[in-house]
Protein backbone atom coordinates (compact mmCIF):
# COMPACT_ATOMS: atom_id res chain seq x y z
CA UNK A 1 0.00 0.00 0.00
CA UNK A 2 1.13 3.73 -0.71
CA UNK A 3 2.31 5.77 1.85
CA UNK A 4 -0.27 8.80 2.22
CA UNK A 5 1.50 11.97 1.82
CA UNK A 6 0.18 15.50 2.64
CA UNK A 7 -0.96 17.21 -0.53
CA UNK A 8 0.83 20.20 -0.27
CA UNK A 9 4.07 17.94 -0.42
CA UNK A 10 3.25 16.62 -3.67
CA UNK A 11 4.54 18.86 -6.73
CA UNK A 12 2.63 20.03 -9.51
CA UNK A 13 3.57 20.86 -13.16
CA UNK A 14 3.05 24.90 -14.14
CA UNK A 15 0.16 25.35 -17.12
CA UNK A 16 2.66 26.68 -18.90
CA UNK A 17 3.86 23.19 -18.99
CA UNK A 18 0.98 21.57 -20.47
CA UNK A 19 0.86 24.37 -23.43
CA UNK A 20 4.22 23.49 -24.00
CA UNK A 21 3.98 19.71 -24.33
CA UNK A 22 1.06 19.92 -25.96
CA UNK A 23 2.86 22.13 -28.82
CA UNK A 24 5.75 20.08 -28.66
CA UNK A 25 3.64 16.69 -29.33
CA UNK A 26 2.00 18.35 -32.23
CA UNK A 27 4.88 19.00 -33.79
CA UNK A 28 6.68 16.08 -33.88
CA UNK A 29 -2.42 -5.55 -32.67
CA UNK A 30 -1.52 -7.14 -29.81
CA UNK A 31 -0.32 -5.53 -26.59
CA UNK A 32 1.96 -7.95 -25.42
CA UNK A 33 4.25 -4.88 -24.17
CA UNK A 34 1.91 -3.58 -21.71
CA UNK A 35 1.67 -5.00 -18.15
CA UNK A 36 -0.38 -3.43 -15.35
CA UNK A 37 -0.94 -3.68 -11.75
CA UNK A 38 -3.72 -6.33 -10.57
CA UNK A 39 -6.31 -3.56 -9.23
CA UNK A 40 -6.06 -1.79 -12.92
CA UNK A 41 -7.90 -2.76 -15.86
CA UNK A 42 -7.26 -1.79 -19.54
CA UNK A 43 -10.28 0.16 -21.19
CA UNK A 44 -10.88 1.55 -24.98
CA UNK A 45 -13.34 2.71 -27.06
CA UNK A 46 -15.00 -0.13 -29.26
CA UNK A 47 -18.04 2.07 -30.63
CA UNK A 48 -18.64 5.11 -31.81
CA UNK A 49 -20.37 7.50 -28.98
CA UNK A 50 -19.62 9.96 -26.35
CA UNK A 51 -17.80 9.00 -23.92
CA UNK A 52 -17.43 10.83 -19.89
CA UNK A 53 -13.79 10.24 -18.55
CA UNK A 54 -11.26 11.88 -15.74
CA UNK A 55 -7.96 11.28 -16.47
CA UNK A 56 -5.64 11.77 -13.48
CA UNK A 57 -2.49 11.87 -12.65
CA UNK A 58 0.37 9.90 -11.39
CA UNK A 59 3.59 10.73 -9.85
CA UNK A 60 6.53 10.04 -12.20
CA UNK A 61 9.28 7.39 -11.18
CA UNK A 62 11.43 7.71 -14.28
CA UNK A 63 14.78 9.83 -14.58
CA UNK A 64 14.12 10.34 -17.83
CA UNK A 65 10.47 10.64 -18.61
CA UNK A 66 9.60 11.03 -22.39
CA UNK A 67 8.02 14.50 -21.90
CA UNK A 68 10.65 15.75 -19.85
CA UNK A 69 8.64 16.02 -16.49
CA UNK A 70 10.61 15.85 -12.99
CA UNK A 71 11.15 12.78 -11.42
CA UNK A 72 8.37 13.27 -7.94
CA UNK A 73 6.01 15.51 -10.60
CA UNK A 74 2.02 14.72 -11.22
CA UNK A 75 1.75 14.33 -14.86
CA UNK A 76 -0.88 12.82 -16.82
CA UNK A 77 0.52 10.51 -19.56
CA UNK A 78 3.44 8.49 -20.96
CA UNK A 79 4.24 8.76 -24.62
CA UNK A 80 5.84 6.01 -26.44
CA UNK A 81 6.31 4.63 -29.43
CA UNK A 82 6.01 0.40 -30.68
CA UNK A 83 7.70 -1.23 -33.62
CA UNK A 84 5.48 -3.75 -35.27
CA UNK A 85 5.74 -7.19 -36.53
CA UNK A 86 9.66 -7.12 -35.44
CA UNK A 87 11.61 -10.99 -35.85
CA UNK A 88 10.18 -14.20 -36.63
CA UNK A 89 6.84 -14.67 -34.48
CA UNK A 90 6.28 -10.76 -35.60
CA UNK A 91 6.21 -9.36 -32.11
CA UNK A 92 4.82 -5.99 -31.46
CA UNK A 93 7.44 -4.29 -29.09
CA UNK A 94 8.26 -0.71 -27.61
CA UNK A 95 10.66 1.23 -28.95
CA UNK A 96 13.36 1.37 -25.95
CA UNK A 97 14.92 5.15 -27.69
CA UNK A 98 11.17 6.05 -27.11
CA UNK A 99 11.01 5.78 -23.05
CA UNK A 100 14.82 6.61 -22.43
CA UNK A 101 16.50 9.21 -25.48
CA UNK A 102 19.97 7.87 -23.62
CA UNK A 103 19.00 4.14 -24.87
CA UNK A 104 19.61 3.23 -28.56
CA UNK A 105 17.23 1.46 -30.39
CA UNK A 106 18.86 -0.69 -33.41
CA UNK A 107 15.78 -0.93 -35.52
CA UNK A 108 15.50 2.88 -35.49
CA UNK A 109 19.48 2.88 -35.98
CA UNK A 110 18.51 0.83 -39.41
CA UNK A 111 15.95 2.71 -40.37
CA UNK A 112 17.92 5.67 -40.02
CA UNK A 113 20.85 4.42 -42.75
CA UNK A 114 17.85 3.36 -45.45
CA UNK A 115 16.65 7.08 -45.47
CA UNK A 116 20.03 7.93 -46.65
CA UNK A 117 18.63 6.58 -49.92
CA UNK A 118 14.89 6.73 -49.08
CA UNK A 119 13.44 6.23 -52.73
CA UNK A 120 15.19 3.11 -52.93
CA UNK A 121 13.91 1.99 -49.61
CA UNK A 122 10.69 3.40 -48.77
CA UNK A 123 9.03 0.13 -48.54
CA UNK A 124 11.58 -1.09 -45.90
CA UNK A 125 11.49 2.26 -44.04
CA UNK A 126 7.80 1.98 -43.72
CA UNK A 127 7.75 -1.45 -42.25
CA UNK A 128 10.38 -0.01 -39.61
CA UNK A 129 8.54 3.11 -39.01
CA UNK A 130 7.54 2.89 -34.87
CA UNK A 131 3.91 3.84 -34.08
CA UNK A 132 3.25 6.80 -31.46
CA UNK A 133 0.90 5.57 -28.20
CA UNK A 134 0.10 7.44 -25.33
CA UNK A 135 -1.00 5.80 -22.08
CA UNK A 136 -3.25 7.54 -19.45
CA UNK A 137 -4.90 6.94 -15.80
CA UNK A 138 -8.25 7.10 -16.17
CA UNK A 139 -11.65 6.95 -14.00
CA UNK A 140 -15.56 7.23 -14.56
CA UNK A 141 -16.50 10.13 -13.44
CA UNK A 142 -19.92 8.31 -12.58
CA UNK A 143 -18.18 6.03 -9.90
CA UNK A 144 -15.00 7.70 -9.14
CA UNK A 145 -14.11 5.62 -6.19
CA UNK A 146 -14.91 2.20 -8.75
CA UNK A 147 -12.35 1.15 -10.78
CA UNK A 148 -9.23 2.27 -12.01
CA UNK A 149 -8.50 2.46 -15.96
CA UNK A 150 -5.35 2.38 -18.16
CA UNK A 151 -6.43 4.31 -21.26
CA UNK A 152 -3.86 3.20 -23.95
CA UNK A 153 -4.53 4.20 -27.71
CA UNK A 154 -2.38 5.10 -30.47
CA UNK A 155 -1.89 8.80 -30.33
CA UNK A 156 -3.03 10.06 -33.80
CA UNK A 157 -6.89 8.40 -32.78
CA UNK A 158 -6.83 10.47 -29.35
CA UNK A 159 -3.99 12.88 -27.87
CA UNK A 160 -3.63 14.78 -30.81
CA UNK A 161 -6.84 16.00 -30.87
CA UNK A 162 -6.69 16.66 -27.08
CA UNK A 163 -3.19 18.16 -27.62
CA UNK A 164 -4.85 20.72 -30.17
CA UNK A 165 -7.88 21.71 -28.07
CA UNK A 166 -5.23 22.18 -24.82
CA UNK A 167 -3.64 24.82 -27.45
CA UNK A 168 -6.56 26.46 -28.60
CA UNK A 169 -9.14 26.16 -25.45
CA UNK A 170 -9.41 28.08 -22.45
CA UNK A 171 -5.93 28.12 -20.28
CA UNK A 172 -8.85 26.98 -17.35
CA UNK A 173 -8.78 23.82 -18.79
CA UNK A 174 -5.14 23.06 -18.76
CA UNK A 175 -5.00 21.98 -15.17
CA UNK A 176 -7.94 19.29 -16.54
CA UNK A 177 -5.69 16.05 -15.31
CA UNK A 178 -5.44 17.46 -11.76
CA UNK A 179 -7.77 15.82 -8.69
CA UNK A 180 -8.17 19.40 -6.99
CA UNK A 181 -11.25 21.81 -8.35
CA UNK A 182 -9.05 23.09 -11.27
CA UNK A 183 -9.72 19.37 -13.00
CA UNK A 184 -12.27 18.75 -15.77
CA UNK A 185 -14.06 15.80 -16.96
CA UNK A 186 -13.49 15.00 -20.75
CA UNK A 187 -16.86 14.64 -23.16
CA UNK A 188 -14.94 12.62 -25.83
CA UNK A 189 -16.87 11.97 -29.20
CA UNK A 190 -15.32 9.02 -30.37
CA UNK A 191 -17.12 8.79 -34.27
CA UNK A 192 -16.16 5.86 -36.81
CA UNK A 193 -13.89 6.62 -39.82
CA UNK A 194 -12.69 4.28 -42.56
CA UNK A 195 -9.50 3.84 -44.99
CA UNK A 196 -9.50 1.34 -47.06
CA UNK A 197 -12.95 -0.24 -46.77
CA UNK A 198 -12.03 -0.40 -43.12
CA UNK A 199 -13.41 0.88 -40.15
CA UNK A 200 -11.81 1.87 -36.73
CA UNK A 201 -12.60 4.74 -33.95
CA UNK A 202 -11.24 7.74 -33.55
CA UNK A 203 -11.59 11.13 -31.34
CA UNK A 204 -13.51 13.80 -33.46
CA UNK A 205 -14.07 15.86 -30.74
CA UNK A 206 -12.80 17.04 -26.82
CA UNK A 207 -15.07 18.58 -24.43
CA UNK A 208 -14.44 19.55 -21.02
CA UNK A 209 -16.57 19.98 -18.22
CA UNK A 210 -16.25 21.18 -14.81
CA UNK A 211 -16.35 18.35 -11.93
CA UNK A 212 -15.88 18.19 -8.06
CA UNK A 213 -12.50 17.77 -6.17
CA UNK A 214 -11.12 14.33 -5.99
CA UNK A 215 -10.18 12.23 -2.68
CA UNK A 216 -5.66 12.93 -3.55
CA UNK A 217 -4.80 10.27 -1.54
CA UNK A 218 -7.25 7.75 -2.77
CA UNK A 219 -6.90 8.48 -6.57
CA UNK A 220 -3.03 8.41 -6.41
CA UNK A 221 -2.83 5.01 -4.21
CA UNK A 222 -5.02 3.45 -6.59
CA UNK A 223 -3.80 5.15 -9.87
CA UNK A 224 -1.03 3.02 -12.04
CA UNK A 225 2.62 3.85 -12.12
CA UNK A 226 2.74 4.61 -16.06
CA UNK A 227 6.08 4.51 -16.06
CA UNK A 228 6.61 1.04 -14.87
CA UNK A 229 3.54 -0.36 -17.44
CA UNK A 230 5.43 -0.98 -20.25
CA UNK A 231 7.87 -4.21 -21.26
CA UNK A 232 10.84 -2.86 -22.25
CA UNK A 233 12.90 -5.25 -23.92
CA UNK A 234 17.22 -4.69 -23.45
CA UNK A 235 19.10 -3.63 -26.23
CA UNK A 236 20.62 -7.33 -26.70
CA UNK A 237 16.89 -8.73 -26.77
CA UNK A 238 15.79 -5.82 -29.57
CA UNK A 239 18.52 -7.05 -31.76
CA UNK A 240 18.57 -10.58 -31.46
CA UNK A 241 14.72 -10.02 -31.99
CA UNK A 242 15.20 -8.11 -34.99
CA UNK A 243 17.77 -10.57 -36.66
CA UNK A 244 15.72 -13.06 -37.02
CA UNK A 245 15.93 -15.03 -33.63
CA UNK A 246 14.43 -14.65 -30.29
CA UNK A 247 14.16 -12.95 -27.20
CA UNK A 248 15.07 -14.69 -23.79
CA UNK A 249 12.10 -16.64 -22.73
CA UNK A 250 11.94 -14.40 -19.66
CA UNK A 251 12.13 -11.11 -21.81
CA UNK A 252 8.70 -10.17 -21.22
CA UNK A 253 9.13 -9.79 -17.65
CA UNK A 254 12.89 -8.55 -17.94
CA UNK A 255 12.86 -5.51 -17.61
CA UNK A 256 8.90 -4.50 -16.85
CA UNK A 257 6.35 -4.32 -13.65
CA UNK A 258 5.87 -8.19 -13.05
CA UNK A 259 2.40 -7.77 -12.72
CA UNK A 260 -0.12 -8.90 -15.75
CA UNK A 261 -2.95 -7.05 -17.36
CA UNK A 262 -6.30 -8.12 -16.69
CA UNK A 263 -8.13 -9.10 -19.71
CA UNK A 264 -11.83 -9.81 -19.93
CA UNK A 265 -12.77 -10.02 -23.61
CA UNK A 266 -11.07 -11.34 -26.52
CA UNK A 267 -8.82 -9.27 -28.89
CA UNK A 268 -10.77 -7.60 -31.65
CA UNK A 269 -9.99 -7.54 -35.20
CA UNK A 270 -7.19 -5.40 -36.14
CA UNK A 271 -7.89 -1.66 -37.10
CA UNK A 272 -6.99 -0.65 -40.76
CA UNK A 273 -3.99 1.30 -42.18
CA UNK A 274 -5.52 5.22 -41.95
CA UNK A 275 -4.03 8.16 -44.50
CA UNK A 276 -1.04 8.95 -42.83
CA UNK A 277 -1.04 12.87 -41.83
CA UNK A 278 1.03 15.49 -43.60
CA UNK A 279 3.93 16.36 -42.48
CA UNK A 280 4.53 19.71 -42.40
CA UNK A 281 2.79 22.52 -40.73
CA UNK A 282 1.84 20.41 -38.53
CA UNK A 283 0.83 22.57 -35.26
CA UNK A 284 -0.99 24.92 -37.60
CA UNK A 285 -3.33 22.14 -39.09
CA UNK A 286 -3.78 20.22 -35.87
CA UNK A 287 -4.89 23.16 -34.19
CA UNK A 288 -6.71 24.60 -37.20
CA UNK A 289 -8.64 21.25 -37.49
CA UNK A 290 -9.89 21.22 -34.55
CA UNK A 291 -11.54 24.41 -34.48
CA UNK A 292 -13.13 24.50 -37.73
CA UNK A 293 -14.20 21.36 -37.83
CA UNK A 294 -17.61 20.35 -39.16
CA UNK A 295 -20.21 19.82 -36.10
CA UNK A 296 -21.48 16.12 -36.71
CA UNK A 297 -24.79 14.89 -35.41
CA UNK A 298 -24.49 13.70 -31.63
CA UNK A 299 -23.94 10.33 -31.18
CA UNK A 300 -25.04 7.83 -28.31
CA UNK A 301 -23.33 7.98 -24.93
CA UNK A 302 -20.78 4.85 -24.83
CA UNK A 303 -21.52 2.70 -21.20
CA UNK A 304 -18.05 3.19 -19.83
CA UNK A 305 -17.13 -0.58 -19.59
CA UNK A 306 -13.44 -2.33 -19.34
CA UNK A 307 -12.77 -3.77 -22.44
CA UNK A 308 -10.07 -5.45 -24.20
CA UNK A 309 -7.68 -2.92 -25.92
CA UNK A 310 -7.39 -2.57 -29.24
CA UNK A 311 -4.99 -4.38 -31.72
CA UNK A 312 -2.36 -1.89 -32.78
CA UNK A 313 -1.35 -4.11 -35.98
CA UNK A 314 -1.71 -1.80 -39.18
CA UNK A 315 -2.14 1.46 -37.88
CA UNK A 316 0.28 4.16 -40.04
CA UNK A 317 -1.84 7.11 -38.93
CA UNK A 318 0.27 8.42 -36.30
CA UNK A 319 4.10 7.05 -37.27
CA UNK A 320 6.98 8.43 -35.22
CA UNK A 321 8.37 9.25 -39.34
CA UNK A 322 6.16 9.23 -42.71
Amino acid sequence: MKTKRNKSTRRRVDKDRVTDNARDQASTGKMDWLRLPSNVEAWAPTQPGTVKMDIVPYEVSSENHPDRIEKGCLWYKLPFAVHRDVGIDSKNIVCPQSVDDKVPCPICAKRKLLLKDYDDNVEQIKELNPQKWVLYNMLDPKNPGGNMFVFAFSRGKFAATLEAELLEGDEGDLSFYDVTKEGRTLSVRFSKDSFAGTDFITAKRIDFKRREELDEDDVLGRVADLDKCLVVLSVDQVTRMFDGGEASPSSSESESSTRKRRSRDPEPDPEPDPEPEPEADEDKTECETARDRQEQPDEPEEEFDPVAAPSDEGDEDDDLFI
